[in-house]
C-alpha cells in the first residue's frame, strides 16, 4: 500500500506481490509519477481517491489491470444530509467548517446551497467557515515543542537515558504522534469557537451541518455548555461516522470504508472480476446517512 508521502518504490516488486493499492489523498507532484512507475511492474493497480476530484492522465488510464475506487465524498453525501433535514422541516441551516481550505469543504457548502435553493429556500444555508490548515499548524507547533524539549519525555531524564535505544525509539514516536493529534484537535477547536458563536446568534438557524465528526463532537460540547438542547433546540450532523459519532449518537454520513477496502483487495487478487467496469476504469462506492439522536424536527 502506497500513500502520497515520499516513499521508495524502487524495491517493492517481487514474486510475492499480487498487486498495488495507491492511496491518493491529494493532487501533488507524485500523483502521476507513482502510478506510472507501478504500472511498469505489470500487476493490478488500484487507486483510492479520497477527494473525488482526481483527474488521471491518459498514461495512467491506459494501464492494463488498472482501476480507480472513488468514495462519495462530494455532492451525493451532502444531498442526502440536506434532504434529511428538509424532510424534518429545517428551512435554515448552518455549515460549520474550520478547515475550509479543503476542496471538499467548499464543495459541500456549495452543494448544500444548491439543494436548498431547489427546495425553495434560496437563503436557507449560511456558511461559517475559516480557511485554516490545522494539520500544518499542529506540525509547526510540534516542531517547536521538539526544539524546546517540551515533550512529556525528555532525553535528559535518567531513567530515559538508561533505556535501550531501540525501545526508546518505539516509545518516543507514539508520544510525539499523540502530542501532534492533541495539538491538531486543540487548534481545530480554537478555530471553531468564533464560528459557533456567530452561528448560535442566528436564531432562525435550526440545524448545524459540521465539516466532519470531530467538529460535530466539538459542536455538541459547545452547545451543551450553552444549555442548548440537542435536537430539541438545534440539530447537529457530521461526516465520516467515526467511533466518536457512534458513541455520542451523532447523525453522520458513513462513506462505507469497509466496502471500499474489500473492493480494492478483490480487484488486486481477482482483477478479472472487474472486467465489466474495465472500460470505465472507475468504481464508485456508495455510502449512507446514519440517523441517530442529534437530529429531529425543529421546535420553531
Amino acid at each position: 500500500v502506497a500513500t502520497n508521502a515520499s516513499i521508495n518504490i524502487s524495491n517493492i516488486d517481487n514474486d510475492s506481490v499480487a498487486g498495488y493499492i495507491y492511496s491518493a489523498k491529494s493532487m501533488d507532484h507524485d500523483f502521476d509519477f507513482i502510478p506510472s512507475h507501478l504500472s511498469s511492474f505489470k500487476k493490478p493497480l488500484g487507486i483510492l481517491d479520497f477527494t473525488g476530484e482526481l483527474e488521471l492522465s491518459k498514461a495512467v488510464i491506459g494501464m492494463p489491470f488498472f482501476q480507480m475506487f472513488r468514495m462519495s465524498v462530494l455532492e451525493k453525501p451532502v444531498y442526502e444530509v440536506a434532504r434529511h433535514l428538509i424532510g424534518l422541516g429545517h428551512k435554515n441551516i448552518a455549515y460549520i467548517s474550520p478547515i475550509h481550505e479543503m476542496t471538499w469543504s467548499k464543495t459541500r457548502l456549495r452543494a448544500l446551497g444548491t439543494v436548498y435553493t431547489a427546495a425553495g429556500y434560496a437563503d436557507g444555508v449560511e456558511g461559517f467557515t475559516k480557511n485554516s490548515s490545522p494539520v500544518q499548524a499542529a506540525t509547526q507547533k510540534s516542531l517547536e515543542l521538539h526544539e524546546a524539549d517540551s515533550y512529556p519525555v525528555q532525553d535528559s531524564e535518567e531513567w530515559w537515558e538508561k533505556m535501550p535505544f531501540a525501545y526508546r525509539e518505539q516509545m518516543y514516536f507514539p508520544i510525539k504522534r499523540t502530542a501532534w493529534i492533541t495539538l491538531k484537535s486543540a487548534i481545530i477547536f480554537e478555530n471553531c469557537i468564533p464560528l459557533m458563536e456567530k452561528a448560535l446568534q442566528q436564531k432562525d438557524i435550526t440545524a448545524w451541518i459540521c465539516a466532519n465528526d470531530l467538529v460535530a463532537s466539538m459542536a455538541l460540547s459547545y452547545l451543551w455548555s450553552k444549555n442548548v438542547r440537542i435536537p430539541q433546540d438545534l440539530s447537529v450532523v457530521g461526516f465520516d461516522d467515526t467511533l466518536d459519532a457512534m458513541g455520542e449518537r451523532i447523525t453522520s454520513y458513513n462513506f462505507n470504508f469497509q466496502a471500499v477496502t474489500e473492493a480494492m483487495i478483490n480487484f488486486v487478487l481477482r482483477p478479472y472480476s472487474f472486467k465489466r467496469v474495465w472500460r470505465k476504469k472507475i468504481t464508485d462506492i456508495e455510502g449512507n446517512l446514519v440517523i441517530r439522536s442529534t437530529t429531529g424536527k425543529p421546535a420553531r
